[in-house]
């Protein structure tokens, strides 16, 4: 099960898809027999299943465009209508499409700094269900074993509004803030416009000259693409490194990793802070050179 949950949620599904669509659009193209037909039509059903479930946030009219055009090539094909070129140029449509989304599955690599300390904002992910010895969480596994100060501001339920509240009473004074926010805006049924104004406060909030901003991407249920477009937009605009929520789900979908699926085991803590350095370990060069010898 896990692997399916992964599968989609990374937004993996989205090129299988893809590729599904594709095969789709040959098979159907090449040869009209009944088995080919019969085939195609599959390819084509389970591939648009797997791109809509995938919840990728592209802009609507990117969708809009695919599907139109998908229709009108199975309508040209049904009734003999289709130009030569017809079949090529659906292909390059989506490949396009997958060559779109694909910049956003790569790890950004954070600017080197010369200080060792950075600010934690988060939920439960970080702080634990009920707060508890913070010493077992992945901010101070994270510290301890690459010697860095970290400021964590993660509390158990928070959701984008109420950490903008906790750290508008604080003094933030490090070069980078990681935002491991928003997954409780999803699942309290916020608004499209609530949680884009609260991440745009927040944000705003923390944006300095000097200071770099890196947030976890949100993992998304099948149809919720709108948060995630929200996320990404915002993040365009006050230029925050996004980290491809396929990292995240790593971590979860790990044997061991979570209590209850989703909040972090002992197990889970340790690989999370595990995939943290590897999304922000660039940014202490001294350490890495230091590790190496």
């Amino acid at each position: 099960m896990n692997w399916i949950i992964f599968h989609v949620g990374s937004g993996h599904a989205y090129f299988s898809g893809i590729s599904l669509i594709i095969l789709g659009f040959f098979v159907s193209a090449r040869d009209s027999s009944k088995t080919r037909n019969w085939f195609a039509k599959l390819c084509l059903l389970s591939g648009i299943a797997l791109v809509s479930i995938s919840s990728t946030p592209l802009p609507f009219i990117y969708y809009i465009t695919a599907w139109s055009a998908t229709i009108l090539w199975a309508i040209g094909l049904k009734t003999d209508k289709l130009p030569k070129w017809g079949t090529l140029g659906i292909t390059a449509l989506w490949i396009l499409m997958a060559a779109v989304e694909l910049p956003f599955h790569f790890l950004p690599r954070p600017a080197p700094i010369s200080s060792r300390s950075f600010a934690i904002i988060g939920d439960s992910i970080t702080a634990g269900l009920g707060g508890g010895d913070r010493t077992t969480k992945w901010p101070a596994i994270l510290g301890k074993k690459h010697d860095l100060k970290i400021d964590d501001f993660s509390e158990p339920g928070a959701t984008v509004s109420m950490a903008l509240k906790r750290i508008r009473k604080e003094q933030i004074d490090v070069p980078i803030v990681f935002l491991e926010i928003g997954g409780n805006d999803l699942l309290a049924n916020k608004s499209y416009q609530e949680f884009e104004t609260d991440l745009d406060e927040l944000l705003l909030f923390l944006k300095e000259e000097n200071r770099q901003l890196i947030m976890l991407e949100t993992p998304l249920p099948p149809f919720f693409n709108g948060f995630g477009a929200i996320q990404r937009k915002l993040a365009k605009e006050h230029n925050v490194r996004l980290i491809p929520k396929r990292f995240f789900l790593s971590v979860i979908t790990s044997e061991g990793a979570t209590v209850d699926s989703l909040h972090l085991s002992e197990i889970g803590h340790v690989k999370m802070a595990d995939m943290v350095w590897e999304a922000i370990g660039a940014a202490f060069p001294e350490r890495e050179t230091k590790a190496r010898q």
